[in-house]
């Protein structure tokens, strides 16, 4: 019944879609089950019949709109119900004050289905808008939103719609975007969340995908690994370090930079892994591919600032073996990796978190590796300008 009445919403004839409209609108005397999985389906419908040339079909979505917004028991939304459903009617218009009235709200009480099936239009079209001031307030009402449904469940059935929108702006908005990304994956759970994680890694495998896009990918996966928890972030690491070693270079690209992200977000709980990701990475050093060689010097020099001054030696140890290596743009690389390191250990000097002598046992060791690359034709202007 309700996918003969959706079509007949866009029958030639005006009564045919007034009837069918009728029929939408009665569905809100169906179970809230039952109702949850409909809306979906007719609210967009709904919300397209109201800019009928017909004036009672105009009316009778107006009505049958307003009758879903008479079940959404969320006082809040219910307040700005009418700014809403012209919000609906005139995106073009309109679509601008349903997300400032919906980012205004201060929510005492959880979203049900009703609510969602009038707020994901809206946010869908914001999500999909060029204007970055309004895609930054629709991926916001996505991270708000996600924390206030109660049952995950009533997310389902828009997740298609927000993952599709939120793709759009990862390239533009991606810190926002990521964050909202997270607090879907969050909501939905590990075993719920699959189709979040597999629309991001798609990304990142896409060798069509811009370059912009997946790096907004990287970033979204890591916070949504983080936001998943710290047993499923030690259960997929093996697979991210293996794909940072993929056959094909745009594969290791996009799997290397999560690990621009992952270990800002994580902190702390990333230490233990300090090694094997080193052990995945220093190699690309010596890569021939300039950008995959820039990424993997910006993680190592990651890793350095956060964690040189706590775990001197997991750092330092290949980081020195690289000066030594038998590509040059390694030990290149390496030599610049070897003066970051210098800088954090000289403040943890300054800041009393190293004695001196510590700080000069290992510089008087570091000089004399860059002395003797001063006889290196590739890198002794690299080793005398560091030294």
């Amino acid at each position: 019944m309700v996918n003969l009445s959706v079509v007949g919403v866009d029958d030639k004839s005006w009564r045919t879609k007034v009837a069918s409209i009728s029929i939408l609108g009665n569905m809100t005397f169906c179970a809230p089950k039952q109702l949850s999985s409909c809306l979906p389906q007719i609210v967009p419908k709904l919300a397209g019949a109201i800019s009928d040339a017909n004036i009672q079909v105009k009316d009778s979505a107006n009505y049958a709109l307003k009758e879903i917004g008479s079940t959404i028991k969320s006082p809040e939304i219910s307040s700005i119900l009418d700014i809403l459903i012209k919000a609906l009617s005139d995106p073009y218009e309109q679509n601008k004050n349903g997300l400032e009235a919906l980012l205004k709200l201060e929510f005492t009480h959880y979203i049900d289905a009703p609510s969602l099936s009038l707020i994901i239009p809206i946010i869908d079209y914001g999500l999909r808008n060029r204007d970055l001031a309004i895609k930054k307030k629709s991926s916001q009402l996505v991270e708000n939103i996600s924390d206030l449904v109660k049952d995950p469940d009533d997310i389902i059935p828009y997740l298609d719609i927000l993952l599709a929108s939120l793709q759009s702006s990862l390239s533009q908005i991606s810190e926002i975007s990521s964050k909202a990304y997270a607090s879907l994956a969050r909501k939905l759970g590990i075993q719920k969340s699959s189709k979040v994680v597999l629309s991001l890694r798609n990304i990142l495998e896409d060798k069509e995908a811009a370059p912009a896009e997946r790096t907004g990918a990287a970033q979204a996966i890591s916070e949504v690994t983080y936001a998943l928890g710290y047993q499923y972030f030690k259960e997929v690491l093996p697979n991210f370090l293996l794909f940072t070693r993929n056959e094909n270079s745009y594969i290791r690209e996009s799997y290397t930079r999560i690990f621009i992200y992952l270990p800002n977000i994580m902190e702390n709980q990333f230490q233990p892994y300090i090694a094997d990701l080193l052990d995945s990475i220093m190699d690309s050093l010596a890569e021939e591919n300039e950008n995959l060689r820039h990424l993997a010097f910006s993680v190592v020099k990651n890793l350095i600032q956060i964690f040189g001054a706590k775990d001197i030696q997991t750092l330092l140890e290949p980081v020195e073996e690289g000066l030594f290596h038998e590509n040059p743009n390694k030990r290149v690389s390496s030599i610049y990796l070897i003066d970051e390191m210098l800088k954090v250990l000289k403040e943890s000097v300054h800041i009393g978190n190293m004695s001196e002598e510590e700080f000069n046992v290992i510089l008087k060791r570091i000089l004399c590796s860059l002395h003797i690359l001063k006889s290196d034709p590739f890198s002794k202007a690299d080793a005398a300008k560091v030294s």
